[in-house]
C-alpha cells in the first residue's frame, strides 16, 4: 500500500515535471516567434499618403520607357512623355527639399531666465552676459524654426505636384486595358508592401 502510494507520488512529480518544460518550452517558442516578427511602425494618414506616392512614383518612373513604347503614334504619346519628364524632377524636388531640411536647434531658456540664473551664479555682470547669449540663441532658435517650415511646406508641395502628376499619368495607361489590368497589380503590390512594414495609428485610414 505505502508502495503504491510512493509511486502515484513519483507519477505525479513526473507529471509535474513534464507540463512544466511543455509550458517552459511553448513560453520560449512564443518569445522566439515574437522577436522573428517585426513590429510595425505607427504612421498617420499624411505619412501613409507619401510612401503610397512615393511608390507609385518610382513603379511608373521605372515602367516609363515600356509605357511610352506602348504609346508610341498615340495622340497621348507627347503628353504622357511630359508628363513622365515633370515627374522625375518632380521627385528630385522633393529629395532636394529632404536633404536640405535643417534641425531644429534646441529651444533656449528665456534672456530673462539666463540672467536671473547668471546673476544667481556669478552676479549681475555674468547676469548681463547670460541674457545676451540667450537672445543671440533665441534669434538662432526661432531662425532654424523657420527654416524647417519652410522645408517642409516645399516637401508639401513637391509631394502634391507628385501626387497629381501620377494621377494624370495613370488615367493615360487605364485607357488600355492591358495596361490598367497591369497598373492593378502594382497598385497591390504597394498597398501589400506598406501594410507588411506599417500600421495606421488609430483613427486614421488610408
Amino acid at each position: 500500500m505505502i508502495e503504491k502510494v510512493y509511486q502515484n507520488q513519483g507519477d505525479e512529480k513526473v507529471t509535474v515535471f513534464i507540463l512544466t518544460v511543455c509550458i517552459v518550452l511553448l513560453a520560449l517558442i512564443v518569445g522566439f516567434i515574437r522577436l522573428k516578427i517585426p513590429k510595425k511602425r505607427k504612421i498617420s494618414k499624411e505619412q501613409y499618403r507619401i510612401l503610397y506616392t512615393f511608390g507609385e512614383c518610382e513603379i511608373l518612373l521605372r515602367k516609363k520607357n515600356w509605357y511610352l513604347k506602348e504609346f508610341e503614334g498615340d495622340s497621348d504619346y507627347p503628353k504622357l512623355k511630359n508628363l513622365f519628364d515633370d515627374l522625375s524632377n518632380f521627385q528630385k524636388g522633393y529629395a532636394k527639399a529632404a536633404m536640405n531640411t535643417p534641425i531644429i536647434l534646441k529651444k533656449p531658456h528665456s534672456p530673462y531666465s539666463a540672467a536671473y540664473v547668471g546673476t544667481k551664479v556669478g552676479g549681475t555682470a555674468v547676469g548681463i552676459v547670460a541674457a545676451e547669449q540667450a537672445k543671440e540663441k533665441q534669434i538662432a532658435y526661432e531662425q532654424s524654426l523657420k527654416a524647417v517650415c519652410s522645408a517642409d511646406s516645399e516637401k508639401r508641395h513637391s509631394i502634391n505636384r507628385i501626387e497629381n502628376c501620377c494621377g494624370t499619368i495613370l488615367k493615360i495607361i487605364r485607357k488600355k486595358e492591358h495596361l490598367k489590368n497591369d497598373w492593378n497589380k502594382e497598385k497591390n503590390t504597394i498597398k501589400s508592401n506598406l501594410e507588411e512594414e506599417y500600421k495606421m495609428m488609430l483613427g486614421s485610414k488610408p
